[in-house]
């Protein structure tokens, strides 16, 4: 398959996702490539899933969240490039209808954590570009702000 015909059928690919997405056809993903690597890091870090922290954790049963921290008291997102409109890739290039509302309920989400309880909760996102580079890296912050 040439250059050009993969870049179309990528991109036909794509489109055809995020209108199964807007209708409601396409269940949202958890457990996706990015948050698995950071639950190994942190499991080989000797974080135990269930004590130290929680994996798809509903939170205070508004949002899902992609890790908790109870006990610090510290969310940790892992957003995709695509779906959350890294700014890094997409700042002044029109979002799908799917990344606006993504980017709507990231707000929302980010508001809501950091005014709960007093404020003394605390949220770090990492994208996924950030994920796949250096996931050793972003645990480093993780566990910075764990022990802080």
């Amino acid at each position: 398959m040439s250059s050009e015909k993969y870049d179309i059928y990528i991109r036909k690919n794509r489109e055809r996702i995020l209108k199964r997405y807007e209708s409601g056809d396409f269940p949202r993903q958890t457990h996706t490539k990015i948050e698995l690597l950071m639950k190994n890091e942190l499991i080989r870090r000797g974080y135990k899933e269930g004590i130290d922290f929680i994996h798809q954790f509903k939170f205070r049963n508004k949002f899902m969240c992609d890790f908790v921290f109870p006990k610090q008291r510290v969310v940790v997102e892992c957003d995709g490039d695509f779906w959350h409109a890294n700014p890094a890739k997409y700042a002044g290039k029109p979002l799908k209808q799917a990344q606006k509302n993504t980017v709507r309920m990231d707000k929302a989400k980010s508001a809501y954590i950091k005014k709960v309880d007093g404020g003394s909760w605390t949220l770090l996102r990492f994208w996924g570009s950030d994920i796949n580079k250096n996931v050793e890296l972003c645990v480093d912050k993780v566990e910075a702000k764990l022990t802080s």
